[in-house]
């Protein structure tokens, strides 16, 4: 009777998370939600790469492209994170972030948050002359259109995302030219450094986007960033593979094998905890020109974050696929503070 008990709940969260997506991205094809059979979660711990010389930001005016996304749907977006449908069998065990209490309030403990202003408004142009290393230039870039997008539209979102054969989904023709028509805006931004997400289609738009400018920068491999986890196309390659594909990305700070194999629904506490994590490496980076290749909903939940004052809805909205946006980060206050 018990086995029956735990199958019927199980069955019972799939269903509601599954309606609660249905009901809240009915117009968004491309995004993902996220399920498993895991029992526990874990925060990457990754330890810091060794930094490279600074490299002074170039402020460069980057066309804000129109988009579809309205308030309302950012909204929902964020409501279904909110909700986080899970049951104690996921949520107990899940430890705590790789720092612990101090990123309660804001990252270091410090309770400043962190100032982001789109890279046009007068605001960033008074704090990139101020030239400090913890006022960055992040240019934040979803993948290009990936196979999980078109299979999504085809089949459903709840089907694709138990499709086997859609394991870390990679791009499609469109996706590929999506991604190779960054390289003009590339060569103009010219970051130092490219941190992308593990996953295939993110290193295919981060290769074939930012491979080609001159001098190239360097990839950086970060499990942080990665998508909200759970689906076929959100688990990752080996490490011995995906290095032999793209031999000019970093894969050192991460593990071989996929550290969250079987998840059945990210907490929004784990996904913030991840966010914080990534924000704090950020700050502690020695770049102040940097790219980040990501996914539709961390962006989101980056922008949204707690610990974020983003003075920008453009910066807050969904990304289309390969869209770029570029951001001022201030982390002045954390660093100080802390």
């Amino acid at each position: 009777m018990g086995s029956w008990k735990r199958a019927g709940g199980i069955s019972l969260i799939l269903a509601l998370t599954s309606l609660s997506f249905l009901l809240l991205y009915p117009e968004y094809p491309q995004c993902q939600t996220a399920y498993s059979t895991s029992s526990t979660f874990h925060i990457p711990r990754p330890s810091l790469s060794g930094t490279p010389t600074c490299t002074r930001a170039v402020s460069v005016r980057s066309q804000e492209l129109p988009s579809i996304q309205r308030g309302g749907k950012r909204r929902a977006a964020i409501s279904l994170m909110k909700l986080g449908v899970v049951s104690r069998l996921v949520t107990n065990g899940m430890p705590k972030p790789a720092f612990g209490e101090s990123l309660e309030g804001g990252v270091g403990g410090s309770g400043k948050k962190i100032g982001c202003w789109g890279l046009e408004s007068p605001e960033a142009d008074a704090l990139l002359r101020l030239d400090d290393k913890l006022v960055k230039v992040v240019h934040f870039v979803r993948h290009g259109q990936g196979q999980h997008n078109v299979e999504n539209k085809r089949s459903g979102k709840l089907r694709a995302c138990l499709n086997a054969s859609l394991f870390d989904a990679t791009l499609t023709d469109q996706g590929i030219a999506e991604a190779k028509a960054l390289r003009p805006l590339a060569e103009k931004i010219k970051p130092s450094i490219v941190l992308v997400s593990p996953l295939r289609r993110s290193l295919q738009t981060a290769t074939l986007g930012f491979g080609m400018t001159s001098p190239p920068p360097r990839f950086i491999a970060r499990e942080e960033i990665r998508e909200v986890l759970g689906c076929e196309a959100e688990k990752r390659t080996p490490v011995r593979i995906s290095s032999a594909s793209y031999p000019m990305v970093d894969f050192s700070s991460i593990s071989e094998e996929d550290p969250e194999p079987n998840t059945l629904i990210e907490t929004p506490g784990h996904l913030k905890d991840r966010t914080r994590l990534f924000l704090k490496e950020l700050s502690e980076r020695e770049e102040t020109n940097i790219a980040v290749v990501s996914h539709s909903l961390f962006l989101l939940s980056l922008f949204n974050c707690d610990i974020v004052e983003c003075n920008s809805e453009y910066l807050k909205r969904f990304f289309n696929t390969a869209e770029l946006k570029s951001a001022v980060l201030d982390f002045r206050s954390y660093a100080r503070e802390s």
